[in-house]
């Protein structure tokens, strides 16, 4: 008898020194162990210097499966792109998502810090919410949501959340704009007609209450004859800089300052599930951009009626502008989108001034104002994913050993 218990103690013994370390695994290993994430952990292997000196007091590495990769139908194949990608995937911290209460949404610094795609501080920003039903949900550039699948994997330098579609490094504005966020076209020709996109795009740390096309439309005769200064400080009131603001943020009764030369405030109104900014309803939220965040509005707010008050039991609000019956002609949604003429365009251009809200896409290489936008190949990595080229193996160092 006691010769069998000592076997069975020794068994135990040799068992434990074998087994893998629970406490104690590396990235590498713990990837190894997912069968699903065989794409992202060769990615991982070959970028090494992402994961090198990473930050002592935790991170959390957002993983896509393999079935994210397949999702995008291909890569980008510009490789130079993938760092900046990965660099986003690394959540500041160890962000224990179940945890997380339903109905919170955190505002969480990633590991991206190049100003072309990150001009905030501390990082460019993930935003992360829980359903009522506690499904996890990331948002990311170009208005992308991803669904947490798998929480709180443990290795040694923090936690794995794995993902099953692919987030968007967010892009410059004008970027997000034309291949994202169709339905501000106007908003973006209106910017190039007063050369303030790279004011709007380069500005750190803003929130942009960017107006739709339909608000454009309304009277779009009389947006298009204003002169440059006239609707330069009609632009600038939709600025507000050195902040970014969710919708969650914006408190009622709260007075913003923005671009206007005068510093000109905007209000903010709450009523049951509406938030205004002076007569304007906020109708997409957290857009995020490389700069900051787009609050999309349903009006052109005007700057010589600062802080208005919306009628908030009204069906629609009073029009912020007056415009002269010559140059009132030709509004509404029937009428084309006003500015959009000032998009630049090169070769394989589209742009379209029809009716309603029309993408209007460029080819790389710029026109008017609009620096800079070379980023966005580096930055557009999980939108126009298309296939890792030049994959190779490397020799694993120690973090992945």
């Amino acid at each position: 008898m006691r010769g069998a218990r000592n076997l069975t103690r020794l068994a135990a013994v040799l068992w434990l020194a074998t087994a893998p370390s629970v406490s104690a695994q590396s990235l590498g290993s713990v990837l190894a162990r997912q069968a699903n994430l065989t794409t992202f952990r060769r990615l991982v292997q070959e970028n090494q210097d992402v994961y090198t000196d990473l930050p002592k007091d935790g991170v959390t590495i957002i993983a896509p499966n393999d079935g994210a990769f397949v999702k995008g139908q291909g890569w980008d194949s510009d490789e130079s792109s993938i760092p900046e990608w990965l660099q986003y995937g690394i959540l500041s911290g160890r962000r224990a998502l179940e945890k997380l209460a339903p109905g919170d949404t955190q505002t969480i610094p990633t590991l991206l810090t190049d100003k072309r795609f990150a001009n905030v501080t501390n990082g460019q920003k993930v935003l992360v919410t829980v359903q009522p039903g506690g499904e996890v949900v990331l948002t990311s550039g170009a208005g992308t949501h991803v669904t947490v699948v798998k929480a709180d994997v443990p290795f040694d330098g923090g936690l794995v959340q794995i993902i099953e579609s692919l987030m968007v490094t967010p892009r410059r504005l004008e970027g997000s704009i034309r291949d994202s966020y169709t339905d501000l076209t106007g908003f973006l020709g209106a910017l190039y007609r007063a050369e303030l996109v790279d004011e709007f795009a380069e500005t750190a740390n803003s929130t942009i209450l960017a107006p739709h096309n339909a608000a454009w439309q309304r009277f779009g005769a009389g947006f298009e004859s204003m002169g440059r200064e006239e609707l330069r400080r009609v632009l600038r009131y939709h600025l507000v800089p050195g902040r970014v603001l969710r919708a969650a943020d914006l408190e009622d009764g709260t007075r913003l300052a923005t671009g206007d030369e005068k510093g000109t405030e905007v209000r903010v109104t709450r009523f049951i599930n509406d938030i205004y900014v002076d007569t304007g309803r906020i109708i997409q939220t957290d857009l995020l951009i490389a700069n900051g965040i787009i609050q999309v509005v349903d009006a052109v707010l005007n700057v010589d009626e600062g802080g208005a008050k919306p009628d908030v039991t009204a069906s629609a609000q009073a029009p912020a502008f007056t415009f002269a019956e010559e140059e009132a002609s030709g509004t509404g949604t029937a009428a084309d989108v006003p500015f959009t003429s000032a998009l630049p365009c090169t070769t394989e251009c589209t742009t379209s001034t029809s009716r309603g809200p029309q993408a209007t896409r460029t080819t790389e290489g710029n026109g008017g104002t609009a620096n800079g936008d070379d980023a966005d190949s580096a930055a557009g990595m999980g939108r126009e994913i298309a296939g890792v080229t030049g994959l190779f193996a490397g020799i694993l160092g120690v973090l992945f050993a």
